[in-house]
């Protein structure tokens, strides 16, 4: 799965793919509408998108009035205002938002959702991260209250194509996972010459499991120029670049050949595995927040004895 079909269809890089609930972006349907909640966050370059729960999903019920509070509630706690959604009846579409969107938009909405009789149709509205995360947690929240998400199923994939940059808030561009990656043969040209960095894909992946990233990594960048241009993109001269990550690009002077790699979430994987909540469940010697190892009662000054035997001289620090 490409790293923009997962953003799309789920809102997220590392979705769950043991149940469905696929949403859709609905942004130029709902575009000319009067609707301010939908508006707004067009206007200021955001996006609109819905997830539909089917009637079959809901078990041939109604979702209860308590269910949608929960998940405007949930959609709230990830940034959006609230939770707009209507519901398809047999001879209308029930709905407190139908009179400020328009029929005619909310007929298109429900012919682009495949929506029938007796679903529900949920919306996000707001810039393109937070709309994406809001409904990404209302999706996760709905497969588990529907009871939709199967057990002892493991749904593997891998995750390809994601962007090399992503665009700053205030303005320029970054990396998007390292700075490091190559981007994909038919975008060289274009990282070169700085053209469109938003467009330029890298040789990046991330194995997804159940909802969870267990491993990811990218063929690296071994070309000095390469590795140049990405700075230059990011807003680096040659010498702020060579500040940074000046060793790298010296050694790439010699010559190196084309490499790659991963890097494994074990710890993750064996969560998953055992059904369990956190890694620290599985981790054999799990550290606080802070960085504290209470087994080892870590960190913590050494003794002379511990000095001694790795042959150091400790200096007190004057204060």
């Amino acid at each position: 799965i490409t790293y923009a079909e997962a953003m799309e269809k789920y809102g997220c890089d590392r979705p769950d793919l043991r149940f469905g609930l696929p949403m859709k972006t609905i942004t130029e349907v709902v575009a000319d509408t009067p609707f301010q909640v939908f508006r707004q966050p067009i206007e200021a370059g955001g996006i609109v998108k819905a997830i539909k729960a089917s009637k079959k999903e809901m078990g041939d019920k109604r979702m209860s009035k308590g269910a949608i509070e929960k998940l405007t509630a949930l959609a709230q706690s990830n940034g959006l205002g609230g939770l707009a959604y209507i519901i398809v009846n047999e001879n209308d579409l029930q709905s407190p938002i139908i009179k400020f969107l328009g029929e005619d938009i909310g007929a298109k909405i429900i012919e682009i959702m495949d929506a029938k009789v007796g679903d529900i149709v949920f919306f996000s509205a707001a810039d393109y991260k937070t709309a994406n995360k809001a409904l990404d947690a209302v999706r996760q929240e709905l497969g588990a209250m529907l009871n939709l998400i199967p057990k002892n199923v493991l749904q593997p994939a891998w995750v390809i194509d994601f962007p090399q940059f992503e665009e700053k808030e205030e303005g320029g561009w970054t990396f998007s996972h390292n700075p490091f990656s190559m981007p994909k043969p038919e975008y060289i040209e274009q990282h070169m010459n700085g053209e469109n960095p938003g467009e330029i894909l890298a040789q990046q992946y991330d194995l997804i499991l159940n909802g969870y990233e267990i491993g990811g990594g990218s063929v690296r960048a071994h070309r000095g120029d390469i590795l140049e241009a990405t700075f230059k993109i990011m807003g680096y001269n040659h010498e702020e670049m060579l500040a940074s990550v000046g060793n790298v690009y010296k050694a790439f002077q010699y010559g190196a050949p084309p490499h790659g790699g991963i890097a494994w979430g074990l710890d993750r994987l064996l969560m998953i595995l055992e059904k369990k909540d956190s890694i620290r469940d599985v981790m054999a010697y799990p550290k606080t927040g802070s960085g504290e190892d209470y087994l080892f009662n870590a960190p913590n000054v050494l003794s002379t004895k511990k000095v001694s035997e790795a042959n150091v001289q400790l200096i007190e620090e004057v204060k």
